[in-house]
């Protein structure tokens, strides 16, 4: 019998066209969203194909003795259990929704999942949403932030990569633009303006559109 496996509070909205845009992928989509690391390993299971090749992960904390659960921050263990659990498996779109990213945790993420890849394999994630979204926190925050995404577009040579934050800045265009100038991979990069409307509306980046654009034209 399968077992059932959620998130309590689901994100994902499979008929709201905002959320599916900020997923890259226009068409139905019908992710397994959990907020445990319990629930994201028995995602994996053959059981729940093909939905677990979409996983949204959500970052809480552990039941508080009052009641409820905290929202967190995706530290470095926190980001390598994440890795270690979907490295070789069916996952091939992957949203991780936190209130913000520690230092390293991004990398930590990007290099345990390709810890002893062979070179000529294919990229098991096409796919990657790192969303600031349970609190006030932002991709602008700390320099490290964007050069460790472009880090993550680089390494797991991904085709599609989103951010969803509350602010964007000149500053994080510029050190993303820095990041990507080799890349040859990244079909698609959006950044979204996390409101409490839940539209999502899609800030401009133009310098970093025309260098995906004229890397994929070499």
């Amino acid at each position: 019998m399968q077992q059932e496996i959620c998130a309590r509070q689901p994100w994902f909205d499979p008929r709201s066209p905002h959320d599916l845009k900020v997923t890259t992928y226009l068409e139905p989509q019908e992710p397994i969203e959990v907020d445990t690391i319990e629930n994201l390993r028995l995602s994996q299971s053959n059981l729940y194909s093909p939905r677990n090749q979409f996983i949204v992960y959500q970052q809480w904390g552990e039941r508080l003795p009052e009641g409820g659960r905290p929202y967190l921050a995706l530290t470095v263990p926190a980001a390598a259990a994440v890795a270690e659990i979907i490295k070789g498996g069916p996952t091939r779109n992957l949203i991780l929704l936190c209130t913000t990213f520690m230092p390293g945790a991004i990398r930590c993420f990007v290099d345990t999942l390709i810890q002893n890849e062979a070179p000529d394999r294919a990229p098991q994630v096409e796919f990657l949403g790192l969303f600031w979204y349970f609190s006030g926190d932002d991709i602008t925050d700390e320099p490290e932030h964007s050069s460790d995404v472009a880090y993550a577009a680089n390494r797991l040579r991904l085709k599609r990569l989103t951010v969803l934050t509350g602010a964007f800045n000149t500053e994080c265009e510029d050190l993303l633009v820095a990041g990507l100038q080799q890349n040859t991979t990244l079909e698609y990069f959006g950044v979204f303006h996390k409101t409490e409307q839940y539209i999502w509306e899609q800030i401009p980046t133009p310098r970093v559109d025309a260098l995906i654009s004229a890397n994929h034209s070499r």
